[in-house]
């Protein structure tokens, strides 16, 4: 996949699809507040339209009986995919997110219904890094902020949200076990990431370490690299997302949110967020 019209893509989903359209012009009233961690900027987004993916059910119960909103026959007739294949040949779709952080917001779902899981397709998500100029790729684990563990896929968003993409040098000041890969070619940041992943502890009963990843590409006006960012995992959700009355902070963070964008749900817990949540949150997830 190469030269990829994103503007285009999205100008003829939001021509024939109401919901998309209507919800990805409520992007424009987004309230937004912005806290210095360390030398690191956080911004709180207060996002009434992700309480879909922030207050999911995510037991194995729930998921095995409920339809796969990214399997082709379940997907809105209004949802028109573009078929790609990855550079490792693998099948996927991209598909308009119909509700998005993002002002140009994707889901990239493998073509075949099988489980969230990263290591053999990191080098499409770079792939993907590679001919999407301006973007960031994002990779949410099965336990780890992804609302279909049961269906492997990656997201994108624009760049110039995330400070992660522009404060990389003071990621350490609030997430200090995230780790950083920049590399000239896939393959090398391949290499490094399988020492990482390999590395990793991986907790009874799952498959793969837990983690977040994003990615994307950097050129100096010389050369070109990726940048990798890894978040390794210890939990799902903290403490606050379970807590009753106005102990609970409705909060649940994936890649986005460890770039730097918090993305909340319910006004309250927007007006009541503060830095020391911020930490805590941080504290109880991160590996």
């Amino acid at each position: 996949m190469t030269n990829f019209d994103v503007d285009g893509f999205f100008e003829r989903q939001l021509a024939t699809w109401p919901l998309a359209r209507k919800n990805f012009d409520a992007l424009k009233y987004v309230r937004v507040r912005e806290f210095m961690i360390g030398g690191f900027p956080f911004r709180v987004q207060f996002n009434p339209g992700r309480m879909i993916s922030t207050g999911a059910r995510m037991d194995a119960a729930t998921i095995k009986v409920r339809k796969c909103f990214l399997c082709r026959e379940n997907t809105p007739p209004e949802q028109t995919p573009l078929h790609v294949k990855g550079i490792t040949g693998r099948e996927y779709r991209f598909l308009v997110n119909p509700y998005p952080i993002f002002s140009r917001h994707l889901t990239i779902p493998a073509m075949e219904h099988t489980p969230q899981r990263i290591l053999e397709r990191f080098p499409d998500m770079l792939g993907f890094a590679s001919d999407l100029d301006g973007y960031t790729i994002f990779y949410n684990g099965p336990k780890c902020g992804a609302t279909a563990p049961d269906h492997m896929h990656f997201q994108v968003g624009n760049r110039g949200l995330m400070p992660v993409e522009d404060h990389l040098d003071s990621l350490h000041d609030v997430i200090p076990s995230a780790v950083i890969i920049e590399s000239g070619t896939i393959g090398a940041a391949e290499e490094e990431f399988r020492k990482l992943y390999d590395s990793l502890p991986v907790k009874d009963g799952e498959v793969e370490p837990m983690m977040n990843i994003l990615a994307w590409q950097k050129s100096d006006g010389v050369s070109t690299r990726f940048i990798i960012v890894v978040y390794p995992r210890r939990e799902h959700r903290p403490k606050c997302y379970y807590a009753d009355g106005d102990s609970q902070l409705l909060i649940s963070p994936g890649s986005v949110d460890l770039g730097g964008l918090f993305i909340v749900p319910r006004e309250r817990d927007f007006d009541r967020l503060t830095p020391e949540n911020i930490r805590e949150i941080l504290n109880e997830v991160m590996l």
